[in-house]
């Protein structure tokens, strides 16, 4: 749908630079935020020209109200839909990994993140599983953290 939207409203690539074929439009390390509206902000490539980042401006400020900005926009997602089912071989042994501290500076982001998730049913709370893999708490570079689950174990067995 955004798809087509977009084919419409562009004649050609705005990312596409016709000068420099050599550097890659999507570079990570060298990023540019930009507002799209109060509090909604995002990362650009910095080598892009003023024209294509006055298009990608653009598209985006345009489009804004199709982007998911945080897990309530989220909302509304048929789990039938949307479940993610995995498969375990039959000879697998289970693991239970073992509880690990987390660092008591850590405790509040990760509760918050966890309760963010709950909120919006994207988790659930299981008491019962023959499955436990612990949390892996990294910092992102923008200073916040990212909480990861350790599936090592269980990717094993799948």
């Amino acid at each position: 749908m955004i798809e087509t939207a977009f084919d419409n409203e562009l004649e050609e690539d705005p990312l596409k630079d016709t000068h420099d074929q050599t550097t890659p439009v999507t570079s990570v390390a060298n990023s540019k935020i930009v507002e799209i509206e109060p509090g909604k902000t995002l990362n650009i490539n910095a080598n892009l020209t003023p024209q294509q980042e006055m298009n990608l401006i653009h598209l985006l400020r345009k489009y804004k109200e199709e982007f998911a900005w945080d897990y309530p926009d989220m909302k509304g997602i048929d789990p039938q839909l949307c479940t993610h089912h995995i498969y375990i071989e039959k000879d697998a042994r289970l693991v239970r990994q073992p509880q690990r501290r987390l660092n008591p500076h850590l405790k509040d982001a990760v509760k918050a993140k966890l309760q963010k998730l709950l909120d919006v049913n994207f988790i659930c709370p299981i008491s019962d599983s023959k499955w436990v893999s612990s949390l892996v708490v990294v910092p992102k570079r923008n200073g916040k953290w990212r909480i990861c689950v350790d599936y090592r174990e269980l990717n094993k067995a799948t």
